[in-house]
């Protein structure tokens, strides 16, 4: 009878031990590393932590972030790293036991970096669904505007927008009254609807391109050279668990940029995955 309660005594215990979860076993920071090229730069930055058996957790809101020079950078309550003066400072991220670190480069933050057709105005265009095939995209456009299918014509766009119908799209005196910005924020009647906030990022992008005058800078823009999306894995567990991503584009000249709100994030399985709407910056 003793040993048959020992036996029992044993297993409860051996079912105890396998019921504990896997232990986080490291932590990382994404992006890798960071760099600012100008004083409105900025970079999103995410916490993963990934167990023993290979599962992640996005535990960005629970890690203590630290930089070792306030005088370089600054990380603000949305976890985004903004520029202060030029310099290298170091990022560190706590959870727990675990901590990990990335570089942060600081350049040129005096500089003013100005709105870009190709590589601001256009990419909201495609974040906010303008130039899909069943809006303004579509070979006839909608509502007598057309834009090009997912912004292949880029300078065509333009002249459309700045050319045709001008006085009607766009108000170079009074950007905020212009009919381009007042239907993306349903101030009047649109067949697609309200794009976007006008407080957006959006927004205040297409209103400083036309206070500057709508600048084409289509011929000599800088190209994307490579898009970056992290963390490149993540293997989630559990009905309703979420992880945040940021993308990160290379440029033609070298510059880097954090395009989380222009890019259109699309997943290849509708049933294993969903993807939320990203916050705007």
């Amino acid at each position: 009878m003793l040993k048959l309660i020992l036996i029992l005594i044993a297993l409860a215990g051996s079912l105890v031990s396998q019921a504990e979860p896997p232990k986080i076993d490291s932590l990382e920071i994404y992006p890798p590393t960071i760099s600012l090229g100008h004083q409105a730069d900025y970079q999103k930055v995410i916490a993963v932590a990934t167990r023993s058996d290979g599962v992640a957790e996005d535990v960005t809101k629970r890690v203590e972030w630290q930089l070792d020079s306030d005088s370089v950078a600054v990380v603000d309550a949305a976890d985004i790293v903004r520029p202060i003066g030029d310099g290298v400072a170091r990022l560190s991220a706590k959870v727990g036991d675990l901590q990990a670190q990335v570089d942060v480069q600081v350049n040129n933050v005096a500089a003013n970096r100005e709105v870009s057709f190709a590589n601001d105005v256009m990419p909201v265009f495609m974040r906010a669904g303008c130039n899909a095939g069943s809006c303004h995209g579509a070979s006839r456009g909608k509502d007598g505007f057309r834009l090009s299918l997912f912004g292949f014509d880029p300078a065509g766009d333009h002249h459309r927008l700045t050319r045709e119908f001008a006085t009607r799209r766009i108000n170079r005196s009074i950007p905020e009254d212009s009919l381009l910005l007042e239907k993306s924020i349903g101030a009047v009647p649109h067949t697609g609807g309200k794009r976007f906030e006008v407080d957006s990022i959006y927004y205040n992008i297409i209103r400083d391109w036309i206070d500057r005058g709508t600048p084409n800078d289509v011929a000599d823009a800088t190209k994307v050279t490579n898009l970056e999306i992290f963390p490149p894995r993540a293997v989630l567990e559990g009905e309703g668990v979420k992880q945040s991503f940021v993308a990160v584009a290379h440029y033609s000249d070298g510059t880097t940029r954090d395009v989380t709100n222009m890019v259109a994030f699309q997943s290849n399985n509708e049933v294993s995955a969903a993807i939320d709407d990203l916050g705007l910056v």
